[in-house]
């Protein structure tokens, strides 16, 4: 299974609203917070992984820093989860076989600009 969506702008205030929830400033549970998405990363399985995509902060993909004005660069982020996780890992804290793969699968796919939003996944962040 390959499910893909894409936020609309009033959807990414949520997203991010609920990764900054996930998260805090203290360098320990950021620390423990960034691990989880990196162990959970090697666990999923790109041939059964929900894909979401929105455009936000490159140098702060889950959107728990405060980035000075110079870093607040925005560009397309994507993130993977397994089907039914609360967890949503970016694409780069992802192993590369497991990214190449992703991005292969969604290459074939419908154009990004076609599939429309998922609100099933609004829903559970």
């Amino acid at each position: 299974m390959l499910l893909l969506s894409v936020y609309a702008e009033n959807e990414l205030a949520q997203w991010t609203g609920a990764m900054r929830k996930a998260s805090t400033n203290e360098p320990e549970a950021l620390e423990e917070w960034s691990t989880i998405r990196t162990t959970t990363g090697c666990e999923i399985d790109p041939e059964n992984v929900e894909v979401e995509w929105f455009n936000g902060y490159l140098f702060d993909p889950y959107g728990v820093s405060d980035l000075p004005e110079e870093y607040q660069c925005v560009g397309p982020l994507e993130f993977a989860r397994r089907p039914g996780s609360a967890v949503w890992v970016w694409f780069g804290d992802l192993p590369p076989k497991t990214r190449e793969r992703i991005r292969h699968r969604v290459s074939v796919q419908e154009p990004r600009e076609s599939i429309a939003p998922a609100e099933v996944l609004v829903g559970a962040l």
